[in-house]
């Protein structure tokens, strides 16, 4: 199965939900979905929307059982979160996404792996608007997220 860390503290490091549905679409594999108690309602509409092969997980166990399940995952795709640190530490795959942050500001996985992937939006003048995300796009495009080409995510 592929874990999926579908939440973030800052809107501008979190996929829009009709992406993060796109990308589980294309994914070939059992998704499981993990988060907090507040990325439960966002899980359950991807997990209604894909179907049988996602399992929202979001809510139900802590960071550390949800770390646990996180270990035995063939890859890991998450935001600029927690969960990609502890994905770096068990030197997991990592399919990272950074939207309104940068790889450049150095909160890359702290254990590079040559099969990670950094996922972003390259060029945009507007990034990174921040060093540690915002509510909202400064912009009102949220182009660092919108243009995410959802192809990368596939093997």
């Amino acid at each position: 199965y592929i874990c999926f860390a579908i939440g973030g503290n800052h809107f501008t490091k979190i996929l829009p939900t009709t992406k993060i549905i796109e990308i589980c679409k294309k994914i070939n594999k059992t998704i499981v979905l993990i988060g907090g108690e507040d990325d439960y309602n966002r899980a359950e509409e991807i997990e209604n929307e894909v179907g049988r092969k996602v399992i929202n997980l979001c809510g139900k166990y802590s960071i550390n059982q949800s770390a646990h399940i996180m270990k035995h995952a063939k890859y890991l795709i998450t935001h600029d979160t927690g969960f990609m640190h502890i994905a770096a530490a068990f030197q997991m795959k990592i399919y990272s996404v950074f939207g309104g942050t940068h790889p450049d500001l150095g909160f890359t996985p702290y254990l590079p792996n040559p099969e990670n992937k950094i996922i972003q939006v390259e060029n945009l003048s507007c990034r990174p608007c921040h060093r540690y995300g915002k509510s909202k796009c400064p912009e009102g495009h949220f182009n660092c997220m919108n243009l995410i080409d959802t192809d990368l995510f596939i093997e």
